[in-house]
Formats: structure tokens, sequence, C-alpha cells
């Protein structure tokens, strides 16, 4: 899951992001409302992890211009605050979160939330994406293709779910790198290019009928076998 943590203390930032990198999540850092909805308008995050205390703009306006902005349409909101009284959540909730976690917490409790969260299926899609004779379990990282499977890394599986789910359209490098790594997250020059060859092999090993397509100066696109469908160029 890709997270933004919006939380001007330093602290307890480096030490949410680590916890939630290490259980597998990409996580970007924000310290100010601002930094916030420069991310958010430059790339799209799962969920939102927000503190009400922050040194630009409180965090409860903040998330109504989100909303209003529609730049959280697809995203979780979860707040961090010390504000525990019973109006404050209220409010909070009210503003557009799905939920709401009262400073100190217990990091264990914060990931059980975050999984929480992402089992609702009003906003989150936990469907299986599927093209043609393949399909992907999320949850054990598998391609299935008819009778045969083969794991996936986290960054492999992210990436082809993408590709499944908008099946033709172009999705540029830069779509991909926005997906698939953190806003400060170093990737070598030819990162992407590496793991869609090391997807295209997957695919074939399983025996998909469908195939990642180099769109030359534009991105790549999921199709199936020119046997099985003329795809159009755009």
């Amino acid at each position: 899951m890709k997270i933004l943590i919006v939380e001007d203390h330093p602290e307890l930032a480096v030490l949410v992001s680590r916890h939630l990198a290490r259980n597998g999540h990409v996580i970007d850092h924000a310290a100010t409302a601002s930094q916030a909805e420069t991310l958010l308008q430059l790339s799209q995050y799962e969920m939102l992890i927000l503190d009400l205390g922050l040194p630009d703009v409180d965090g409860l306006s903040l998330l109504r211009r989100l909303r209003q902005k529609q730049l959280l349409t697809d995203s979780f909101c979860l707040i961090l605050s010390a504000r525990d009284a019973i109006e404050d959540r209220v409010s909070g909730l009210d503003a557009g979160a799905d939920d709401y976690l009262v400073k100190p917490f217990d990091i264990a409790e914060l990931e059980a939330r975050i999984k929480a969260l992402s089992r609702r299926p009003k906003q989150v899609d936990i469907t299986q994406p599927a093209l043609g004779n393949m399909w992907l379990d999320m949850s054990s990282h598998v391609l299935h293709a008819e009778d045969h499977a083969i794991g996936l890394a986290r960054r492999e599986l992210v990436m082809l779910a993408l590709l499944m789910r908008q099946p033709h359209h172009i999705f540029s490098k830069q779509a991909l790198e926005s997906q698939l790594y953190s806003w400060d997250e170093e990737s070598s020059a030819n990162a992407i290019e590496a793991l869609i060859s090391r997807v295209r092999r997957k695919m074939r090993e399983v025996g998909t009928n469908c195939r990642i397509e180099t769109a030359h100066g534009l991105g790549y696109r999921l199709i199936l076998n020119s046997s099985q469908y003329n795809a159009p160029e755009s």
C-alpha cells in the first residue's frame, strides 16, 4: 500500500515510516499541509495518515480541502492526534476521515487499523485483477494462468495489478515510478525496464495469453496476444 504520512514531529514520523516500510508499504512523508497537498497532486496514495497539529494549516482544514478538491477520491484517511475529546473525533470523521487514533498509540494498533481499512470493500478495490487466462491473488502475491502459478515480488505485483486493472491503457515510466517508489526513494535509471523484464519472464513461464507491450516513447500497456485481440494504438 502506498501511504502518505503528514506529521510535523520528526521522530514520530521516522518511527512510523520505518515500521510501515518494513511491513511492505511504500511511504512518503510531509511535515506541513502545503507539502502534503503538493505530493497528493503529484502522486496517488491509497492512504493518508494525518496529524491535526500541523505548523501551517490545521489538519481538519487540510482534510476538508483535499476532499473538496477530490485529491483523496480513492484514498483512506486515518487521523493521528493528541486531541482525545469525543467532539474532536466526531469533527475528524465529519471532515472526511475514515478512522481516528489518539496519541500516544501502540504501533501495532496503527498497523491493525491500516489493515482493517484496507479490507473495506466500498473504497478499496479488493477484487482479484484478471485478464485473458491470468489472474492475480493479491493476498498471496501469486500470478495464476489456468493451472500454473508463480510468485511475485511486491513491486512486480503492484505494477502488474495496475496494468491489469486498465488493460490497453499506456502507463508512462514516470506514472509507474510514482506508484512503485516513495517520493524520496531513489531508483536506478533502468529500474522500471528491469521490473518489466522480470514480469514478462514470469508471465511467459506460466503461459499467459497476454503480454506487456512497449509503446516506444510513451510507456507500457498490457494487452491480449494478437491472436486473441487486436489492441488499439491508444
